[in-house]
Parts: C-alpha cells; structure tokens; sequence
C-alpha cells in the first residue's frame, strides 16, 4: 500500500465518506471514529518496517504543537462539566469526532513526503467531483442529510447552489488549487495552465464566496508575479477570457453580490447573530471565555437549547475559528496562530501553503477545524513540520559542500 493511498483513505474517513446513504449502515458518526482509530493503528504497522520517505524529521519537536491542541481540546470539558452541568463521559462521546486528528502523529510517524500529499488531494478531488456530480443531478437523495430530510417529510431539496449540493471536506482541496497556482506562475505552460484551470472550475462551482473571495485576490497576486517574457501576452489573454466569462455569468455574480450586500447589511443575518451571541452573550464566565465552554450534547439541557438556537440560525460552526474558541477555548487558536505565522515569515515554506495560510487568517470564519475541515489543518500542519525540516537538510548540504 502505497502512502499515498493511506493518506487519501483517510481523508475519505475524515469526511465520514459524506455519508453516503450505501455505506450509511457501516460508516456513520458513531462508527466512523473507531474506523478512524483502526486506520490509525494500521498506518503505523503496515509502514513501520517500510524505508521512510523522509526520515530527517523529529516526531517529538513537532509533537508538541499536536499535544498541546488535544490539551485545549481536554480542558474545554472541564468548564462544561462545572458550568453546563455536562458529564465526562457524555462529553467523550460528544467530540468522538476529534479523533480525525490521531491523524497528525500517524503522519509525523509514517513520514510521507509533499508528493505523497499532493496525489492524495487529487485522488481526493476527483472522488470529491464525482460524488456532487451524481448527487447533483439524482432524482433521490444520496447523502444522509438529505435522506433524512426525506424522512421527516421535508422536501428533497437537491441543489444548495445553482449548480448542487456543497459536500463537506472542500476546504481541503484549497491546498491543491493553490499548489496548481503555484506551478502555474512558476512555469507558465500548457501542463501547468490546464490543472490550475480545472481548479479553479471546480471552486468556481461550488460557490462558496468565503472561498472565492480570497481565491480572486491570489488571482490577482498570481496574474502580477507571473514569470515569463510572454507576461504581457498573458496577462491580455487571462483579461479576455475573464471578461468572456463574466458576460457569461453575469446574472449569478451578480445575485451572489446582491445576496452578499444585503447579508452584510442585515442585522438579522444569521451569521451576525452567531457571532454575536457566541463571542458575547454565551459564556457564563471568563473561564468560560479564556477555556471554552466544551461541545454540548443535545441530550444535555443546555446543549438541547443550543440545538435549538442551531435551528433558529445561530450556529458555531457560521463563525469559523470564533466559533472554534467558543467551544474549545483559546489554545486551539494560539497553536494554530504559531503555526500559520511561522508558515507566513520563513521562506522555506512554498506559496501555495502561504496561500493557505493567508487564507485561513483572512477568512476566519470559513474555518472552525471542528468538522470536515479539520483536514486542512492537519494536512497544513504536516507540511509546516516536513517543509521546516527540508529547508534545513537542504541547508545543511549546501554548508557540507562550502570550502
């Protein structure tokens, strides 16, 4: 079994295999985290007799930053037991879905290099375009979210864009969108140009505007860096041909910036509502507020209310990384604030994880690393760890050679 291989099945099981409803008996929310336990186990045994791709790189120098995120994680049941009147063992129950992020030290383990990373983003996307293909244009549900609306007699509503349903775990492909990018402006060819295409066709879709917002300004960065004496040239033909497809898509650019306006506008928008009651009016306490308050359980009575503010609009997932200290407190955010501005200030790092950290920075509220997307971070992480620990072998090597 190859890493590559590995690392795409476990984004699959980090997505829960979108809950398809084939599968929905075998891999569920329930039992998902114990498959995710399972591969866990069987990563570290199928390679550990294996030569490792990269074995310059210190588990325990990086280790560090995966304890003390699983430290928030542990803290933030201590408030809900106090101030939520939340057990121990329901809270256990309630984050079942953190184990997604066992994945961080299986992967310092096993050691897979950038390419390992990049084939299985692409596995992963093509699975990824595959699935909302067929789910867009199914005449029954596929997914258990919609079939479960079935059930309780609500209408199959198929598309929640013009084009079809968002499944989760498409933040994840941010990474191979930018790396496309980033070869494109680096090598401006044929080969280059039609990944970074596709890409971009498949965000384009999808019509997430937290994403196409900063995926439009690295546009722009990427149109103005381009290195090719055909710059000029370029630059013209990408100006036509956004011209040609805005005159396309002009009635969906703008109902998209029709219905952003009038959100940003509306102080009844569901997104400013969860962000205020979250960042002010939830936490009992400061404890509450520095700790987090913990993942409820719905079949606690404040999480039970917090489920209905959830049907009411307010939802902590609408706010991104405030909603990740909502619930986890502040040192989830302060190991993920080391680590995206040690990827922004060295150079060692690649643009496309720059990309992503910027991105991440800019657009908080597209991120809560609770979910799905928990995958970006883990990936991120991992490249942060390996491209920190290539700069020096290559550092070292050029020193070895000096006189």
């Amino acid at each position: 079994m190859s890493k590559s291989f590995y690392i795409f099945i476990s984004l699959l099981l980090g997505v829960n295999f979108w809950e398809l409803v084939l599968i929905s008996t075998v891999f569920n929310s329930n039992t998902t985290p114990i498959f995710i336990l399972i591969w866990g186990v069987v990563g570290l045994l199928v390679f550990k007799n294996q030569p490792l791709s990269f074995e310059l790189l210190d588990y325990k120098k990086y280790a560090k930053y995966f304890y003390w995120w699983v430290i928030g994680f542990v803290l933030s049941i201590i408030p809900a037991y106090f101030f939520w009147n939340q057990d121990f063992l329901s809270s256990i129950l309630v984050n079942r879905g953190l184990i997604v992020y066992l994945f961080i030290p299986v992967l310092l383990k096993i050691k897979p290099t950038d390419q390992d990373i990049v084939k299985a983003l692409i596995f992963f996307t093509i699975t990824y375009m595959v699935v909302w293909a067929v789910q867009s244009i199914s005449p029954i549900p596929l997914t258990m979210p919609f079939y479960n609306n079935m059930e309780s007699g609500a209408p199959f509503e198929r598309n929640a864009t013009e084009f079809g349903y968002l499944l989760p775990g498409y933040q994840v492909m941010l990474l191979l969108l930018y790396l496309c990018l980033q070869r494109f402006k680096e090598n401006v060819t044929l080969k280059t140009l039609v990944p970074a295409v596709m890409m971009l066709s498949v965000f384009f879709i999808l019509q997430n505007r937290g994403m196409l917002v900063f995926i439009c300004l690295f546009l722009v960065y990427i149109a103005m860096t381009l290195k090719s004496r055909f710059k000029p040239y370029i630059l013209l033909l990408l100006l036509v041909a956004a011209i040609g497809v805005f005159s396309l898509t002009t009635t969906y650019w703008l109902s998209l910036w029709n219905e952003t306006s009038n959100q940003a506008d509306d102080m009844d928008y569901d997104r400013w509502k969860a962000f205020y009651f979250f960042i002010f009016d939830y936490a009992p306490n400061w404890l509450c507020a520095i700790f987090g308050n913990g993942r409820l359980s719905v079949h606690n009575q404040a999480g039970d209310t917090i489920y209905s503010l959830h049907l009411q609009g307010y939802d902590q997932t609408d706010i991104g990384l405030f909603g990740l200290w909502s619930v986890y407190g502040i040192i989830p955010i302060i190991v993920l604030a080391m680590v995206l501005y040690k990827v922004l200030r060295h150079k060692q790092y690649p643009l496309f994880t720059k990309a992503m950290a910027l991105h991440i920075l800019c657009i908080p509220i597209s991120f809560t690393f609770i979910g799905a997307d928990a995958l970006v971070f883990i990936l991120l992480f991992y490249l942060f760890a390996y491209y920190s620990e290539s700069y020096k072998l290559i550092d070292e090597n050029v020193n070895l050679h000096q006189p």
